[in-house]
């Protein structure tokens, strides 16, 4: 519904009860729309979706993303120690692969 900034003032209470009951007012200025005031929409109930709703959305999926995970103390995948540590230094691993052997 299309209505005019003094119709609104005039009939707020009126206007803000069909807004309530669901309608769409459109407030103009000069004919042209300014302002559109839309019921609140209702709260949500807190119920699950329902499954399937997603369906489709997943574009790309790793031919492996269900293989089973690499086991944590692989020790190719152990963390390393900060090369600020002097075991890290007494070893050269702060030099990276530029470090000469110690003698």
């Amino acid at each position: 519904m299309h209505i005019t900034i003094q119709e609104l003032k005039d009939q707020f209470d009126a206007l803000l009860s069909r807004c309530e009951a669901g309608e769409e007012l459109i407030v103009t200025r000069d004919g042209k729309p300014v302002v559109r005031i839309k019921p609140e929409p209702a709260p949500r109930t807190g119920e699950r979706p329902p499954p399937g709703l997603m369906k489709g959305t997943i574009k790309y999926m790793s031919p492996d993303f269900d293989a089973p995970m690499m086991l944590v103390d692989d020790p190719e995948f152990a963390p390393k120690p900060p090369i600020n540590t002097p075991d890290a230094m007494q070893r050269d691993d702060h030099l990276g692969s530029q470090a000469e052997p110690r003698s």
